[in-house]
């Protein structure tokens, strides 16, 4: 209900702005002003409760396969990049973000200058996008509401974090931070993927 307050609010300002301006001559919905209101039980049972991981399952899903690097379940790329296989899941655990947010990560979304580490999830190589340079493929996000900046969590950065992202730099300033996670796709010298088919992280 406070979301639908909320928008109704916005909704109000609209409209009234529209008619100060002689824009409109058609007043808010008189079904907005009278929203309807939702009991609270009935509110609470239609949120989605979100549950955290019990010790057991987290002991369950460290002790898998995923980490250990003899493990013979795994092929191509996701045999040798280690590194995606041992991150990813920790940058989840901590931050909460999408997979897609976390395979996509490039040198550039982390910034190692500021007093604490800042990690970015964007679409944009940096501060001048240059795809043609870098050979890195089209990011995408579910919104754009998914753009955001935050500390990088002080765990992962007692674990080595930055490390991977000092290596992954030797390889240039926008490399990815797992490049098992970058779509394969058979391509014309200097070509670029443009079509859904390269979809970062498949292999993840």
């Amino acid at each position: 209900m406070s979301t639908c307050r909320k928008v109704r609010r916005e909704f109000i300002v609209a409209f009234d702005l529209a008619m100060d301006n002689d824009l409109t001559t058609s007043n808010i919905p008189a079904e907005l002003r009278l929203l309807p209101e939702i009991a609270p039980d009935e509110e609470e049972k239609r949120k989605k409760p979100r549950r955290l991981f019990s010790d057991q399952k987290l002991n369950v899903l460290f002790a898998s396969e995923w980490y250990d690097p003899d493990s013979l379940a795994f092929s191509e790329r996701m045999k040798w990049d280690l590194s995606a296989r041992y991150w990813i899941p920790l940058i989840g655990l901590f931050h909460g973000f999408r997979i897609r947010e976390s395979v996509q990560l490039c040198v550039c979304d982390i910034n190692s200058s500021a007093e604490h580490p800042l990690l970015t999830i964007q679409v944009q190589l940096g501060d001048d996008e240059d795809r043609t340079e870098s050979k890195v493929p089209t990011r995408k996000l579910k919104n754009t509401a998914a753009i955001r900046t935050i500390p990088v969590h002080p765990k992962l950065v007692e674990l080595g974090f930055l490390d991977l992202v000092k290596d992954a730099a030797a390889r240039g300033p926008n490399s990815p931070l797992f490049p098992s996670a970058l779509p394969k796709l058979k391509l014309k010298p200097g070509e670029l993927p443009t079509s859904d088919t390269a979809m970062w992280g498949r292999a993840c």
